[in-house]
């Protein structure tokens, strides 16, 4: 696994989910398997909370916070999907075919949810999607990482509300479908991830279900149809005999911290550069 680069200081990193939230108190000065994390149930960010722990645990004082945001734990944001999938919009417009490179879903730029607005301003850290999250943790396994430069994979999250998955290929993403996990029914979604893997999927079937869909224009023969597939998430038992689990080391609940850490250091690397 790639531990995160370009940190130099401990820093909070908390995914908010559905049902648990998960942090890791990362502490660039020990190994990832050594770090200090959590999970407690979900509910918003509370910084008297951390910090509280922080101290009565005898941790290093953590500098910043960024935070991955579970898209719907904010019922009053009637726009929530359709700010999201004007985020996705743009990055696969801005890619103009070449997949997304996951670095520019950590830059701070395009559409956010009403929630993720708010907590920005809240801690002045990195906020992101939690499916961002999940995506750019996966890519910091080399079993994952490494194949994709052979030929596509398949990445799924199982979550408690949302189902994902995404299409990787080079390191990049070449397509995302997601859809609410009320309307998942696993024989019909195996269909939908079969048509999603040749790049066929229309935007009315993610639409239907009350979900999203964006494939690159452009899908790299080399990708071999994106097999096999990775799994993750509360619910990736269901995905037993179709899929690989996945595991960042102490788990794969963790893995939208890794991705989370690993977002900012590529952050921390370009501001260095400019």
């Amino acid at each position: 696994m790639k531990t995160p680069q370009n940190i130099t200081s401990p820093i909070l990193a908390v995914d908010l989910g559905a049902m648990t939230t998960r942090a890791v108190l990362y502490d660039p000065a020990i190994g990832w398997d050594a770090q200090s994390r959590f999970v407690i149930p979900s509910g918003d960010y509370d910084a008297g909370f951390w910090s509280m722990l922080q101290s009565a645990a005898g941790m290093p004082d953590f500098k910043s916070v960024i935070l991955a945001v579970h898209a719907y734990d904010h019922p009053f944001s009637p726009l929530c999907k359709e700010e999201r999938k004007l985020f996705w919009k743009e990055r696969f417009t801005n890619a103009q075919g070449n997949g997304v490179p996951p670095e520019s879903l950590f830059d701070g730029k395009g559409p956010m949810t009403m929630r993720q607005k708010s907590l920005a301003e809240k801690t002045g850290g990195l906020v992101v999607d939690s499916l961002c999250a999940v995506i750019m943790g996966a890519l910091q396994l080399p079993d994952i990482f490494e194949r994709t430069f052979k030929h596509g994979v398949v990445l799924t999250w199982m979550g408690h509300s949302r189902i994902f998955s995404a299409l990787l290929y080079s390191g990049r993403i070449f397509g995302i479908y997601e859809i609410p996990s009320r309307t998942f029914a696993l024989e019909e979604w195996q269909k939908d991830i079969d048509t999603f893997r040749l790049g066929w999927l229309p935007p009315e079937k993610a639409e239907a279900q009350d979900g999203f869909a964006y494939v690159a224009d452009d899908i790299p023969p080399q990708a071999e149809g994106f097999s096999p597939m990775f799994a993750g998430g509360p619910q990736s038992a269901i995905l037993e005999g179709r899929a690989r689990m996945i595991n960042c080391g102490f788990g794969n609940p963790f893995i939208g911290c890794l991705g989370l850490l690993a977002g900012h250091g590529q952050n921390q690397l370009a501001k260095m550069r400019e």
